[in-house]
């Protein structure tokens, strides 16, 4: 089954939606941290314009609206965003396209892109788009995830790499080179989460199983369905022989948060 494309070089996650958060799993404090360190650091209340671009479900929106952010949720995939609405209601969400967002220059008194640039083949002009977007002096925050593996999830890996069936995502290929563009434009990086967002989930095996069996990362949708089925059937496998088969499977994940801060003429030569 092909990745569904709704615009050229641009992934979208609507087959995914409703399980979506399941497989990317971040705790709900941690999400109400980087809610609150982004409002203190913007110094942002209610009547400021903050933009969360390819907001997906709303995992970070609905905390930064809870933190009294005027937060408005941009992404391209139309299930996602009903999605973001059934779970919280109360903030704009509107479906956009990042290479070409629907807001004048230097609106936004912050904005807010997590995880995501890996999977926009023209990520330069993405974070174009949202730099142009913003006030001046305005911070763009981005947020990466690192986690959400386990011993299980690794061996799924390993077997779609050696059958094939894993891809590399299309966009930039890791946070530095994306760092090095910001940079190109004048932008100053910086760390500022102090390194506290780590974390252990349980999960129950047949649920994470069940999860897998639905395919639902991106770089695996190339897959066809039997294709997908064998490589299940190879993992329980390997999970027998390796001793993993037990009630409880662990997740390990962490987040971490930048603010890039940019000079006034980097931003006005933004396209």
């Amino acid at each position: 089954m092909a990745s569904e494309i709704i615009a050229p070089g641009y992934v979208s996650f609507d087959r995914v939606a409703n399980l979506y958060e399941a497989t990317r799993m971040v705790p709900a404090d941690t999400l109400d941290n980087v809610a609150q360190i982004i409002r203190e650091d913007a110094r942002l209340n209610s009547s400021d314009p903050f933009l969360d671009a390819g907001v997906g479900t709303g995992r970070f929106s609905r905390h930064l609206y809870r933190n009294g952010v005027g937060v408005i949720g941009t992404d391209i995939s139309r299930a996602m965003l009903e999605q973001a609405r059934s779970i919280q209601e109360g903030f704009p969400l509107i479906q956009a396209n990042l290479y070409r967002l629907p807001f004048a220059s230097r609106t936004f008194r912050g904005v807010l892109i997590v995880h995501i640039l890996h999977l926009l083949e023209e990520w330069r002009t993405a974070l174009d788009e949202a730099i142009r977007v913003l006030q001046d002096d305005a911070p763009l925050y981005l947020g990466y995830e690192t986690g959400r593996r386990n011993p299980v999830q690794d061996i799924y890996f390993e077997l779609a790499t050696q059958r094939g069936i894993r891809h590399r995502h299309i966009g930039a290929d890791s946070k530095e080179e994306v760092f090095d563009y910001l940079r190109s434009l004048d932008g100053s990086v910086t760390r500022i989460d102090g390194g506290a967002f780590q974390w252990d989930i349980d999960i129950k095996t047949h649920r994470l199983l069940s999860l897998l069996d639905r395919n639902p990362f991106s770089q695996c949708w190339n897959a066809s369905e039997p294709d997908h089925a064998e490589l299940m059937k190879e993992l329980k496998k390997r999970m027998e022989e390796r001793g993993l088969a037990t009630p409880v499977q662990k997740i390990r994940g962490d987040f971490s948060l930048w603010k890039v801060s940019f000079h006034r003429a980097a931003k006005s030569g933004a396209k």
